[in-house]
Order: C-alpha cells, then structure tokens, then sequence
C-alpha cells in the first residue's frame, strides 16, 4: 500500500514528523530486542518504523477518544479526515511487517502481529468505557491495551532476530512492561493538577480509584466529584488538593505494583532458552525502563 494522494501524503508526513518528537520508544523496544537476542538484519529499522506506524494509529484513535489532546495535528482536522489516515497508517505498517518478516515459512509473524493488534484493541474498548474495576480487573485492561503494544514490538524484532522458540515468553514479559509503564504514567497523571490530571477529568484508573476510596475528608470528596455530586470548582477548592495527593499514599500503593510487574517480568525472563548473559542484559533493560523516558503515555 502506499498514498497516492499528494495531500492524504502530506498530511501523513506532518502527522509521522510529530510523533517523531516522543522519540520513537517502542521503535527502540523492537530495536533492542532484535540486537539483544542476536539479530543483526540491516531491516530491523524498518520494521521498527511500522511499529511506530501502528503506535502512531492508537495514538490518533487515543486522541480522538479521549479528547484530552489538542495538540497534536490530528486534532486539529474538524473533517475527521485524520482517522482515514489513521486506518491507512496501519493498514501500511501491516502489510511492509507481512513483507519484512514473511521469510519465515509459515504465517506465524504475521498471525502474532494481529493477535497482538486485536487484543490493544480490545484493551481500548474496555478502557474508553471508564468504569471503576477491582485491581486485577484494571491490570488486565491495560495488560491488553498498553502491553499488547509492547509485546507486539518486542516480538517483531525477537522474530527478525529468529527466534520463535521464546515468542510466547517474550510476549508475556513485555506485556508486563506495558503495565507497569502504564502504572507510573497513571500515577504521573494524578499528582500536579493541570489539564491532563486523571482525577479532574473523571478518568478511572488505579491511581484515581486508590484516592477515590481514601477514607479521609478529601478521598470522599473525590468520591463525591467522580459520582458528579460536587462540582469541580469546589474540588480544585480544596485548600492543599495536591499536596493531600502527594502524600495519600498512591505513591507508595503503584509503586509496589510496578515492582511487583518487574519481578514478574524478570521471572519470566529467566525461562528464556539463551545463555545467562543475555538473560542478565534482558533483565538489565527491562529494569531500566521508566514510562515517562522510555514508553510514551501516549498509549
């Protein structure tokens, strides 16, 4: 596929030379994978670009949705054409990935990038519902919605590096990077007030849920804003609203989420079939990883 529009053309090139400011992250997660178990393909950057594409693509159906973005330049079409480019974006990156990757002799690299695709998917259904949901319930929402996407880019440069012996291990442990990054930007997103704060904008999330269910005289206010029977100009009342947030306790309670994911992560790291170093440079990257630095928010 390719745009034979000049101006649809133009509009994905503005569109791509945006993203290209939040410094291409899972690009990287499938770059690095590809080199950490042994691939040396000169097209890995190519197949990194289309997982980009496909970020790209939940990035503007994120946007849209969410309607917490103004910025970008997909949110500046009143037309809506911008999701015409979104689908073709991904409809792009599907078919160089079938190319790139399809020198295996079966259609497995190409059933995982779908399988991997339907479950963000579905993860972004259920999340675009906001409804409160108990932990495990919460965790697996993002597991679908944020660690899909950073399974299928782990597993695009595991499959050009030719390993398909660990695909199902590889796509466990990078699911749990995409939890807990999406668990520190969850808890980056309540703690200073501004636009984009979870809880002014009634957005359910551990995080939002913890203070929500804080037994204190400001946590039943939150609980009475999400139930919309305060309004938000008495929440931002509220005298030391931030500073209560700062130190409720959420810090603490996502914190220990997020380590508890790494050590799954790196557990699962251990079953791989590689040698003991390689093992070790795994599990060095994937301690390494913070959400606001290296997975973008964006998903």
């Amino acid at each position: 596929m390719i745009f034979f529009d000049d101006e649809m053309k133009n509009t994905a090139r503005e569109y791509a030379n945006d993203h290209e400011k939040t410094n291409l992250p899972f690009g990287m997660l499938c770059v690095n994978h590809h080199y950490l178990l042994g691939g040396k393909s000169p097209s890995v950057f190519y197949v990194a670009a289309c997982v980009e594409l496909i970020i790209l693509a939940f990035n503007i159906l994120d946007d849209y949705q969410d309607q917490d973005n103004h910025q970008p330049p997909w949110m500046q079409d009143p037309a809506g054409q911008s999701l015409t480019v979104e689908t073709a974006f991904l409809l792009l990156a599907m078919s160089k990935l079938n190319g790139l990757l399809g020198s295996q002799k079966n259609n497995l690299p190409f059933q995982l990038i779908v399988d991997q695709i339907n479950r963000s998917v579905h993860g972004q259904f259920a999340d675009i519902r906001n409804m409160p949901l108990k932990e495990k319930e919460y965790i697996e929402v993002i597991k679908r919605k944020s660690g899909a996407l950073c399974a299928l880019a782990c597993l695009c440069g595991a499959m050009l590096a030719g390993n398909t012996i660990d695909i199902r291990l590889i796509g466990d442990y990078a699911a749990k990077i995409g939890i807990y990054a999406q668990l520190e930007n969850d808890l980056q997103d309540v703690l200073h007030l501004g636009e984009k704060n979870d809880l002014i904008r009634k957005k359910w999330t551990l995080a939002t849920m913890y203070l929500a269910h804080h037994p204190s005289r400001i946590g039943k206010a939150v609980a009475s804003y999400f139930e919309n029977r305060l309004p938000l100009d008495r929440l931002l009342a509220i005298q030391s609203l931030e500073a209560w947030i700062q130190s409720s306790g959420v810090i603490l309670y996502t914190n220990v989420l997020i380590e508890t994911e790494k050590i799954k992560a790196k557990n699962i790291v251990d079953k791989l079939s590689v040698d003991k170093t390689i093992k070790r440079q795994i599990k060095s990257f994937v301690d390494g990883i913070h959400a606001k630095a290296d997975i973008s928010e964006e998903t």
